[in-house]
């Protein structure tokens, strides 16, 4: 089969980046020609393939590829689009009217009227209009969709997706009339197709937006587009309806990519190489992992995409009709449920912001003050503390606002088997669990040298010796330098989630894991449900603690929470500072802790009701 001639429109950084390789490492098509209207890009092009033929404007690349009378071709039938946005309409109506089959880049129009008259004109001349999406043609978006089936019914997908753009106001992204939108129109276009293209390999629907805010962090970059954007959609299905959490940024301090689906068997996770599915325990089947061999290489996915453009397109050139139609019908449906979505995020956003201001915005260089409110009181909250009021201020056991919230909280964490305990503080609560741990005078405990001190200073009272450790380069503590700081008197080691970014616990655990009389604690006071390979960072270790201060994520002003799976554990936090009514609910009548239930150690932890009616709403 000969190849296939194939044109470009558009000689910036992607198609230098992406194109060029997949297109001439490709046995199928030949690259011919090429336009673009700055001559630097058209001699650098040359340099690279001094075959190719270049041009000045797309209407003359148009007029050299008129059919030969001769033998009734041209010299080429399709052509790779990667133009900034705005130049859609100058471009895309020429080369479909033309009979051309286009493969573009991602948005697949600036709006869904502008994308509807291209499909139009697309079928009206009987031409591809595909878009340049390259996650759905690789093996790793196979693999989810093959996965999925089998953690049930779904309750919620998580998903973010950043990148690391040093200068915002550089080019024609940072003008939103030129680019259509910022963060949410590149990054985010991406991460929403994804995300609907797996809803719909599990029958959802065209998703609802339920909250959009846009942010302007680096406004003094020079952008008028936003810069990081949150997202929640809600999929409604006949049986189930699924929340999808977006997160989306040019700003990251790392490349990310990562996708969690949470079913009622298991969860599915992609963190941009690999893909694994943790099930619940009774589901009787065993973890599945996989690292596809294009997962974090792109320019597998793009081959792959070009590959399938390819069969498209000699499908109309050899006059077959193969089943390969039906998925560029498939697509072709999914460019507007995005486009639409991606629309629907925009007016949301708007109209919460009707003053159309950056919701944070920095006006110089210098750091600026950031001001904002939480908890958010609103009619619910302000409802949820009177109706407490009336029922109880002072709660001495277990029973009430304290029993909601403990059971709602270990449920949604580590499950109804562990044991959680409410205390007054976030210090108070890590002060109780070392008391639980058994630390002694002479121990040395292990703790990240970057913390709040708060994460040590309540050990010292029981006379350890504090050993400290280097942070890795995203400000967590380092399994390497836990593994040189560990000695024969080693009691503990305590790691903090700092500001949420998950501690690397499977190299931590592989460490402990030669020193099976170490335990492992866990300072979780930024990192209400943060998770790690897809499983609550609090569930790894020994025993854990949250503040629930009042900038935390789950706040009640002030207060916090434990959560163990051991028994004794527990009893030991109950004694340290929850004495008589509590001890002697929950300590059993022969254990030997009962006896010290009437006075404890002397100490009050106990949380107050009000905060944490707060703290449940």
């Amino acid at each position: 089969m000969a190849p296939i001639g194939i044109a470009i429109v558009g000689l910036g950084q992607r198609t230098f980046k992406k194109a060029l390789s997949a297109i001439n490492e490709s046995k199928h098509w030949q690259l011919v020609a090429a336009t673009d209207p700055l001559e630097s890009q058209r001699v650098y092009l040359i340099t690279l393939y001094p075959s190719v033929c270049t041009f000045a404007s797309l209407q003359e690349m148009l007029e050299w590829n008129k059919r030969d009378d001769r033998d009734g071709l041209r010299r080429f039938e399709a052509v790779y689009v990667a133009v900034p946005h705005h130049c859609y309409a100058d471009t895309l109506p020429h080369l479909l009217s033309n009979g051309i089959h286009v493969l573009k880049e991602k948005p697949a129009g600036m709006n869904p009227e502008e994308l509807l008259l291209y499909q139009n004109l697309a079928d009206s001349n009987s031409v591809f209009l595909t878009t340049a999406s390259q996650r759905r043609y690789g093996s790793a978006m196979a693999q989810m969709k093959s996965w999925i089936v089998h953690i049930g019914l779904i309750s919620s997908v998580e998903a973010k997706l950043k990148l690391c753009i040093s200068n915002l106001g550089e080019g024609w992204r940072a003008q939103s009339s030129l680019a259509g939108g910022g963060a949410m129109a590149d990054v985010g276009w991406h991460l929403l197709d994804m995300i609907i293209e797996l809803a719909n390999n599990i029958g959802e629907c065209t998703p609802t937006v339920d909250y959009a805010r846009l942010f302007y962090v680096r406004a003094s970059h020079g952008h008028d587009c936003e810069d990081s954007a949150d997202i929640v959609l809600g999929f409604h299905h006949t049986t189930n309806r699924m929340t999808a959490h977006l997160n989306v940024s040019r700003i990251g301090h790392q490349a990310t990519e990562e996708v969690i689906i949470t079913g009622e068997n298991g969860v599915l996770v992609f963190n941009g190489s690999e893909i694994f599915v943790h099930f619940e325990p009774g589901v009787g089947k065993e973890h599945l992992y996989c690292k596809p061999s294009d997962a974090s290489d792109y320019q597998t996915d793009i081959a792959m995409m070009f590959a399938g453009f390819h069969d498209h397109v000699h499908s109309v050139v050899s006059g077959s009709s193969p089943d390969s139609h039906q998925g560029y019908t498939a697509y072709r449906s999914q460019d507007m449920v995005v486009t639409r979505t991606l629309q629907a995020v925009y007016q949301h956003a708007n109209k919460q912001e009707p003053s159309n201001q950056p919701v944070i915005q920095s006006t110089s260089t210098d750091m600026q003050p950031l001001t904002m409110e939480w908890p958010i009181i609103d009619n619910a909250l302000e409802k949820m503390v009177s109706d407490q009021l009336h029922k109880d201020i002072s709660n001495y056991g277990n029973g009430g606002v304290f029993h909601e919230f403990e059971t709602e909280f270990k449920g949604y964490l580590a499950g109804a088997s562990s044991y959680t305990l409410l205390h007054n503080s976030g210090t108070n609560a890590l002060h109780a669990l070392y008391f639980a741990a058994g630390f002694m005078p002479g121990d040395e405990v292990i703790f990240p040298v970057f913390t709040f001190h708060a994460t040590c200073s309540p050990a010292m009272h029981f006379g350890i010796k504090p050993v400290f450790c280097d942070a890795t380069e995203n400000g967590t503590i380092s399994a390497s330098a836990i593994a040189s700081a560990i000695t024969t008197k080693t009691k503990a080691v305590v790691v903090t989630h700092m500001w949420g970014t998950p501690c690397d616990m499977a190299a931590i655990r592989s460490v402990l894991m030669k020193w099976p009389g170490i335990l492992l604690l866990e300072d979780c006071s930024h990192a209400h449900g943060a998770k790690y390979k897809g499983q609550h960072v609090d569930t790894f270790g020994d025993g854990a603690a949250w503040s629930l201060q009042g900038q935390k994520i789950v706040t009640g002003g002030e207060g916090g929470i434990t959560l163990t799976k051991h028994a004794d554990f527990h009893y030991r936090m109950l004694i340290f500072g929850h004495y008589n009514k509590r001890c002697k609910l929950e300590i059993p009548a022969d254990h030997h802790l009962r006896q010290f239930a009437w006075t404890g150690a002397g100490l009050k932890n106990r949380a107050h009701p009000l905060a944490i009616a707060i703290a449940l709403n």
